[in-house]
Order: structure tokens, then C-alpha cells, then sequence
């Protein structure tokens, strides 16, 4: 069996209750209530990729948020790439100020529904971060972020996700892909 984890994502946005949220996707989401108003971008610099591999009945493919590649109960393939997921969140400040800022976001993993596809069956979990602070993401729990000394109009953070895909087969192979549901809230704004 081959599988083949990329993570295709949309781009949403909204501007609610003065706060920004958008929703972390492959094209940059923009939320911006007026022209010239502070606004929140983020983007999906490269997908959460598992690689190829073999499963013979079932197995796990844990990649973490620097890279590294662990395999349980299956046959790695070499021309399979792997990658955690980057992102990017911009904060745009909106004017020409050069006061710094401190910049809070809440960012949330909400979980990944499992695949079922041509008798495979895949789930991800156990899902990591490199965020300060955050080394371990649970779908469903916000976590804090910083994006400190912002003197600039646009300042940014970027960060990669990794977690584990387990795979049960039946029967037959699958081309497995997820999206990966994240979001990125600002709450605080100090300067």
C-alpha cells in the first residue's frame, strides 16, 4: 500500500467583535475591517507531507515539528518526501506608527476528521509544535503566542506543525490527504 499525506486547505476570514480570526489555508487569508486597520494574514507555506510508505496491515508514521520521521509497523519508500506543516501569521498594523508592539494570538488545532479510502483507514494525532511554550497541540485547545517588538508596519511568526498518521488496511492502497484546521485569533495588542 502507498500513502501520500498532503494537506490541501482553503483560505477564510472574518473580522468579528474587533478581534481578527482567520483561518490558517494554502493562499493567504486576509481580515480587515477597514482600510488602513490593523489586520491579521496567514498562510500555509508547505503542507504536513507523511511521505510514501508501505503498510502491510497497520501502522504509524510520527513526523515532528523539526522533521524527524518515525515509523511503526511500516516499510518506508526513499522517493516519499516528508515535511511538517509552515505557517505564517502576519499582523499588519495598519499605519506608519513605529511604536513596538506586543502582539497576542490564541492559535486553535481543531481536529482532523479520519479517511476512509479504497479499505484504508487514517487518523491523525498526537499533533506538535515548534511555538514557544506549545511543544504539544491538542485539537480543540488554543494556545498562546507572541509576536514581540513589532516596530514595523508588518511583523510576523512562523511555526510548523507535525503529529502521527495511523493507518489500518484492509484491502487496497489510497492516496490519503487532510486538511489541517487551524485558526489564528488576536487577542491583546500592547504598546
Amino acid at each position: 500500500m502507498m500513502v501520500n499525506r498532503r494537506a490541501p486547505a482553503g483560505p477564510l476570514a472574518r473580522l468579528a467583535g474587533g478581534a481578527a480570526l482567520a483561518l490558517l489555508g494554502a493562499a493567504p487569508a486576509r481580515a480587515q475591517l477597514v482600510p488602513g486597520a490593523p489586520s491579521l494574514t496567514v498562510t500555509a507555506a508547505s503542507q504536513l507531507r507523511f511521505g510514501i510508505m508501505v503498510v502491510p496491515v497497520s501502522g504509524s508514521r510520527t513526523l515532528g515539528a523539526d522533521g524527524s520521521v518515525g515509523d511503526a509497523g511500516v516499510i518506508p519508500v526513499a522517493s516519499g518526501a516528508t515535511s511538517p506543516a509552515e505557517f505564517t501569521v502576519i499582523y499588519d498594523r495598519g499605519g506608519q506608527g513605529t511604536q513596538p508592539l506586543t502582539i497576542t494570538l490564541q492559535i486553535l488545532l481543531s481536529a482532523a476528521p479520519p479517511v476512509l479510502q479504497n479499505g484504508v483507514v487514517a487518523r491523525l494525532s498526537a499533533f506538535t509544535s515548534d511555538l514557544p511554550g506549545a511543544p504539544v497541540l491538542v485539537a480543540g485547545t488554543p494556545v498562546t503566542a507572541t509576536i514581540s517588538n513589532c516596530v514595523t508596519r508588518t511583523c510576523a511568526l512562523t511555526f510548523h506543525i507535525g503529529g502521527r498518521l495511523d493507518v489500518l488496511r484492509a484491502f487496497g492502497s489510497a492516496n490519503l490527504a487532510f486538511s489541517l484546521p487551524v485558526t489564528a485569533l488576536v487577542t491583546q495588542v500592547q504598546g
